[in-house]
């Protein structure tokens, strides 16, 4: 069977001169490295190093410069479709192509070439260790924080980095929130404060917060004057001014911010010509002022919806968009300006958009979500960075639902153990016929786990 799959091989048109670095290394990279590389080295075999890759037992030598019917690698990526030893295990079957541009590189001499490193991809949530008194004053603020019902969350899994959401507070969101905040300022990355009663007071507890990366202060009292407490955030990235009452004299205190690289000015008393001489001369930053939304305004006309998307209100004839080819009504000036600063939202309230995801980090890994691996989690669609990442919160996605905010609903336990009668552990439980039961100890976890229709009778009464 081996000589008729290489005799296959061999009647296969081949390229000459093949180059290491430009036809032979992108197989490897996307067909080899995942499972023979840094991460792992299955079969102690590596593609991305020379060391190993030319030796081995007589039986069992990867690659034979000059002959590749005594090379491993051309036998096992050779055999049928079907065959448990075809490699790769986890991609398809490597081309007729590639095979033959593998066999023509080892029938040439296997000419090998450092593949140049690739250079790593900054992590966004990349913080310092914390030391033993930051992780103790942490501890003391989540506490505080937890006990006055203001929500801090971990962004991913396997950092450090957090985030706080202020704006479900509302109109509770105070000033004295923000002191809670307190003993964060070497992990709090993203800070929400939209919508709350935060004054420049408040803004300025937040100025040794080096380590922000996110601020959204739209909705606040917030003036020029609090902006100068920004001047010490040299990590912020984004900030959101949507709705204050900041004006062209508050830019100056931005200028500065050596990451900054959105600025969000709509609904602000900045001019569009401060807006303009701003971005010239800081051309790194992007900054939204609303003006670059197409979203046109019509005179009159039946809109698709009776009620405000905004306010629930009953829309009015006088504060009508057009969206596409739908007429989109709204009730006031104010939910008009709203709406045409960002849409989004309120798009899919309307029907009219399919709601993306509700993170822009990926759980798993933290990294920037890409385009195409999302997953739903209840009704709410969750994006990743990568379809390993997907298939890891696939395979158990409870444990990532508190690292995106999202509610899991805890299962109604028993009260008793079925086994020892006792009171349970909550966190001891197994699943039996759909429900979750919960027991005193792992032993009679373990002993209802080996016979557990034994104790249904007894489960039933508690």
């Amino acid at each position: 069977m081996l000589s008729t799959l290489l005799s296959l091989t061999l009647a296969s048109p081949a390229p000459v001169d093949v180059d290491f670095l430009k036809d032979v290394y992108p197989i490897l990279e996307a067909n080899c490295i995942e499972c023979h590389g840094p991460k792992k080295q299955k079969g102690d075999i590596r593609f991305d190093m020379r060391e190993g890759l030319f030796e081995g037992d007589e039986d069992f030598i990867p690659i034979v410069p000059g002959k590749p019917d005594q090379s491993t690698v051309i036998e096992l990526i050779s055999l049928d479709a079907d065959d448990p030893d075809l490699m790769p295990k986890k991609a398809d079957k490597l081309s007729d192509a590639d095979i033959a541009t593998l066999r023509t590189w080892i029938e040439e001499g296997a000419a090998w070439e450092q593949p140049p490193v690739a250079e790593a991809k900054a992590d966004p949530l990349a913080l310092p260790e914390l030391s033993e008194q930051q992780v103790a004053a942490r501890d003391r603020a989540l506490a505080a924080c937890a006990k006055a019902g203001v929500r801090v969350n971990l962004i991913a899994e396997n950092h450090h980095a957090l985030e706080v959401n202020l704006s479900l507070s509302r109109g509770d969101g105070t000033d004295g929130q923000v002191t809670l905040l307190a003993g964060l300022e070497p992990m709090l990355v993203w800070a929400n404060l939209a919508g709350t009663k935060l004054t420049d007071a408040g803004l300025s507890k937040l100025a040794g917060f080096g380590a922000l990366r996110r601020l959204n202060l739209s909705g606040t009292a917030v003036t020029d004057a609090g902006l100068a407490s920004l001047a010490k955030l040299g990590e912020l990235r984004s900030l959101n001014l949507y709705g204050t009452r900041v004006t062209d004299a508050g830019l100056k205190h931005l200028a500065s911010l050596p990451s900054l690289e959105r600025l969000y000015l709509w609904g602000t008393d900045v001019t569009p010509e401060a807006a303009k001489v701003f971005q010239a001369s800081h051309p790194a930053f992007k900054v939204n002022t609303g003006a670059e939304l197409v979203v046109t305004e019509i005179a009159s006309g039946a809109a698709i919806n009776t009620e405000c998307p905004i306010t629930g209100k009953a829309v009015s004839a006088a504060f009508v968009v057009l969206v596409g080819d739908k007429k989109v009504g709204l009730c006031c000036a104010k939910c008009k300006a709203a709406f045409e600063a960002d849409p989004g939202p309120h798009l899919v309230k309307l029907g009219l958009k399919d709601a993306g995801p509700v993170n822009d980090v990926c759980p798993v890994s933290g990294q920037p979500i890409a385009a195409g691996f999302t997953s739903k989690a209840g009704e709410d669609l969750v994006g990743f960075c990568c379809d390993k990442c997907k298939a890891t919160f696939d395979a158990a996605p409870d444990k990532f639902l508190e690292t995106l905010g999202l509610k899991k609903e805890a299962p109604e336990l028993n009260a008793l153990c079925p086994v020892s009668g006792k009171a349970v552990d909550a966190a001891v439980t197994s699943e039996y016929k759909g429900r979750s039961v919960a027991f005193c100890c792992g032993n009679c976890k373990k002993a209802f786990d080996a016979d557990p229709d034994s104790f249904a009778e007894k489960l039933g009464d508690i």
